[in-house]
């Protein structure tokens, strides 16, 4: 049997499945085999997962399942349910006349991961989803993970996929203030001024509003950030709208003295300020070689986890060449100056979405407060932005909503629990309850955020384990 007919067998034993248990079940994915009307051999068993999450016939619930089968029955394993091909299509909204029509957002992240796979890079769709909603977001995204799971790569070939602009700034352990990133005037030399590598990335912005530009920080946290970056940190809160336009304060680089008469060479250097239309995107390893990430950086950035990997999938390659126009919807997103720079924004556009998540994050942070945890507005505003970016964009269909809420809770709120403790031990093994989707005291019971739980049972094993947790290098 090849690998095409063992796809095709998959296909209909999962449709049987589906047929008997509905749309709703969850199940590992060695349940498929029981309702196969052939014999697939089991070496060629895993090779079908791929094709059927790229073609979406299944999706992982980031939860964990026992698996079905005779020989692996009880083993812990990845757990699924149907995916969007067993799902009525959603109705496509009437579009005023030169909008972009919403649905082709989420086909043009459908093609992605196509396209991806073909260059070699295994990726779900949920986790491009989740990383496009990141940067539509937010101006500055953390991707930490597993070396060799592909950090760098995501940022990169998203980039080139989508006709932005791509500078890579390889961060050094000696920087310990923003000289190499924005600049200086030589002590010597006190007429010039010496561009660092940022300022360049944004000079290079400026020739093209309408094209993303991604700035990637490698290994970003071999210095402390907030001594190299602090000065960007600070001007991305100073965002707002003006005349129509996303402006913010100017960059404040330590430039020569204006001259008291004749020409300025550095005038526009003076009022450089931060595009709409550039994301920082930084990469980060979490060991005993780097430094540890500040309330200050994590509150302004989305910290996005890269570590579910199958070894088990291959990439199907491609020589054939990628329709780039497929994804233009995805850059122009990214560069629309109508994006919500502040909560009011996002708020006014999708209230039921915005309250929602408000709601349920008021809710975490009573379950957390008694151990000393707590956040505040401007993570609140992050959550909104993302959600009234994922409906704007009708992203059901390849990250339902709660799913979208589970990334929320996993890269804005869980990053923020560290400590030691029984206090801690209580607080986390009820939120951890409420996570699963179970009723907890002074809480109703939520949905279930099965990412969310998954990450939180590895913090407390180990705080068991070694007295103290953190979310990094869990």
């Amino acid at each position: 049997m090849d690998s095409k007919e063992a796809y095709e067998v998959a296909v209909a034993a999962l449709t049987a499945l589906v047929q008997e248990r509905g749309t709703d079940a969850v199940f590992p994915l060695d349940a498929i085999w029981q309702y196969a009307t052939k014999d697939v051999p089991s070496k060629q068993r895993p090779g079908v997962q791929r094709p059927l999450l790229r073609n979406k016939y299944i999706e992982a619930t980031g939860g964990m399942a026992t698996a079905e089968s005779e020989r692996r029955a009880g083993s812990p394993t990845k757990e699924y349910r149907p995916g969007s091909m067993f799902m009525p299509p959603p109705e496509e909204a009437n579009a005023p006349s030169g909008s972009i029509t919403l649905p082709s957002v989420s086909a043009a992240l459908t093609a992605l991961v196509s396209a991806m796979d073909a260059r070699g890079f295994i990726v779900l769709p949920e986790q491009v989803t989740n990383f496009y909603l990141a940067l539509l977001s937010s101006p500055m995204v953390i991707m930490t993970g597993t070396s060799g799971t592909g950090k760098s790569w995501l940022p990169r070939i998203f980039a080139e996929l989508t006709g932005s602009r791509f500078s890579i700034v390889p961060v050094k352990p000696q920087w310990d203030d923003n000289c190499d990133m924005f600049g200086y005037t030589p002590p010597l030399q006190t007429t010039q001024f010496v561009q660092g590598a940022f300022t360049k990335a944004i000079l290079a912005a400026n020739e093209n509003s309408a094209v993303p530009y991604i700035v990637l920080l490698d290994e970003m946290n071999l210095a402390a950030v907030e001594h190299y970056f602090s000065d960007f940190l600070s001007v991305i809160e100073t965002r707002s709208r003006k005349n129509g336009t996303v402006v913010t304060d100017a960059l404040p680089l330590e430039l020569p003295p204006a001259p008291s008469e004749g020409p300025d060479q550095f005038a526009s250097l003076r009022t450089l300020s931060l595009p709409a239309h550039v994301r920082v995107v930084g990469t980060a390893n979490m060991d005993e070689t780097t430094r540890p990430f500040s309330p200050k950086v994590l509150d302004r950035a989305f910290s996005i986890e890269f570590e579910d990997v199958d070894l088990s999938a291959f990439p199907v390659g491609s020589t054939g060449q990628v329709d780039a126009t497929q994804f233009s919807v995805l850059a122009s997103r990214l560069a629309d100056t109508a994006n919500p720079v502040n909560v009011t924004e996002a708020h006014s556009r999708n209230p039921e979405v915005c309250e929602e998540a408000a709601a349920y994050l008021e809710t975490i942070r009573s379950i957390l407060a008694p151990a000393g945890i707590s956040f505040a507005y401007r993570t609140r505003d992050a959550v909104c932005y993302y959600m009234s970016n994922w409906q704007r964009d009708n992203l059901e269909s390849v990250l339902p909503k709660d799913d979208a809420l589970d990334y929320c809770i996993l890269q804005k709120v869980l990053p923020k629990i560290h400590g030691q403790g029984q206090v801690l031990r209580d607080v986390l093994s009820a939120f951890g309850g409420w996570l699963r989707g179970e009723q907890v005291p002074d809480a109703e019971a939520g949905p279930g955020f099965p990412r969310s739980a998954a990450k939180l049972e590895r913090m407390l094993k180990r705080l068991d384990a070694d007295g103290t947790t953190t979310y990094w290098g869990t």
